[in-house]
């Protein structure tokens, strides 16, 4: 299979995932309320932020490593790997929930400062599930079985999400659809998908590889995966500041606009997480092999598949993006439409870069994108404290996209001047 061909499969599987988050964000800014659905939003949010001690770094440090080692058949230190990881992503789960449970009970007033504390304190429960199906389907993906990896990464748990969701708006016996009854659903989903994509990894390496004695190489993966941690920490922190700060700037009802409008804007990057599973595994493979212009050939592919895939996503959306905001969401979110407009120029933008911080991260070069992201965040706290009082989600839109930009101009000649690769779409002559 050619790469434009795993990559096509990639991006049909995240076409699929993002018509299931769409009608998943159509269904609940339908059946709740715009500040009720704003704080459903919200607590996903922090979750997500709460999840970074747990999953940050380890999904990228299982794909280096693993598929390195099991390039070259090294199946016992394969298998010490996954143990540790399986070990770091039960322990660390558990205990943030009791730190978070106990400060909750400690400070019972933060549910009079911020209501969504209730929310957030439920959702928690779903920290052990996505820690462990992000461990499995780094797994995968190092183990080069691309479409399950992608599957159980992508669509499974947004369609079990869809599925039960549709299943209480339904069903009368379940009642009306709450901000809480749709994190319980949420939770209900994750833990369906860690179920299924546990079956698939004993499947995929049978009996025989289990029974293999493990071998360890705790304090050089617990060395490699303090900067992988910190990268990965600081781009939710990146993804989720704009959220974060109209939250506490503005209020409820203007983070469900926004977050409409990042729905839409998102399908200009359609491509791009598809193809990152596909090519995280190869240029960490490629690269254990030094064979640098085959990685660049790639990288060029990568990019192309990224931007041409975005291009009339963008074209359509500027031109008709207020009729379909009406249609979808109803008249309440049309106003969402300036901030989807900035979201998906700034997100075209970004992938003329194509994979360029995946190539650094794969090739050992973490450092960099760790001083690099954390301008960006100082950038974007900056712009999005000045923009939104006055520009509200417009202003968060450009902040977040400026920010973005300037992390990825660093990298980019980072990347030049110590690999001599680039990640555009046009490859340099040799």
């Amino acid at each position: 299979m050619t790469n434009y061909s795993r990559f096509a499969t990639a991006v049909a599987l995240r076409g699929s995932a993002i018509c299931c988050s769409f009608l998943i964000t159509i269904l609940l800014a339908r059946a709740l309320n715009t500040a009720e659905y704003g704080s459903y939003i919200f607590a996903l949010s922090v979750l997500t932020i709460l999840a970074i001690p747990i999953q940050s770094g380890l999904p990228e440090l299982i794909v280096r490593e693993a598929s390195a080692a099991d390039g070259a058949s090294d199946h016992r230190r394969v298998k010490g790997l996954l143990i540790r990881a399986f070990q770091f992503s039960l322990v660390l789960p558990i205990l943030m929930m009791t730190i978070w449970l106990l400060i909750v009970f400690a400070f019972p007033q933060a549910f009079d400062v911020f209501p969504e504390t209730s929310l957030i304190s439920l959702a928690i429960f779903a920290l052990p599930a996505l820690a462990l199906l992000a461990v499995i389907g780094a797994a995968l993906r190092a183990f080069q079985v691309y479409f399950a990896g992608q599957v159980l990464g992508l669509l499974l748990s947004r369609l079990l999400n869809l599925v039960l969701l549709v299943a209480v708006v339904s069903l009368p016996f379940f009642g009306t659809l709450t901000a809480t009854s749709a994190i319980s659903v949420y939770i209900l989903a994750a833990a369906g998908t860690l179920i299924v994509a546990t079956y698939v990894l004993y499947k995929q390496k049978g009996r025989n590889w289990f029974a293999l004695k493990a071998r360890f190489e705790t304090r050089k993966w617990a060395k490699g995966i303090l900067p992988l941690s910190l990268i990965a920490g600081l781009q939710i922190i990146v993804s989720k500041t704009d959220i974060v700060m109209l939250r506490g700037l503005l209020g409820p009802s203007d983070v469900a606009i926004y977050h409409v409008a990042s729905q839409f804007g998102n399908l200009v990057l359609i491509a791009k997480s598809g193809v990152l599973m596909v090519a995280g595994p190869r240029m960490a493979r490629l690269y254990a092999d030094a064979n640098m212009p085959r990685m660049q050939v790639e990288l060029s592919q990568a990019a192309r598949f990224v931007f041409l895939s975005g291009l009339p996503i963008a074209v359509v959306l500027i031109l008709f993006g207020r009729p379909l905001l009406n249609f979808a969401f109803g008249p309440e979110f049309s106003d969402a439409y300036t901030t989807m407009v900035i979201i998906a120029v700034g997100y075209l933008a970004l992938s003329l870069f194509g994979t360029i911080d995946t190539l650094l991260k794969m090739t050992n070069r973490e450092n960099v994108v760790l001083k690099s992201i954390a301008i960006a965040i100082v950038l974007n706290i900056a712009l999005n404290a000045i923009l939104i009082p006055s520009y509200g989600n417009a202003g968060a839109a450009v902040a977040s996209a400026v920010s973005m930009l300037a992390w990825r101009c660093v990298v980019v000649w980072q990347a030049y001047r110590s690999l001599g690769l680039v990640s555009f779409a046009i490859s340099p002559k040799p």
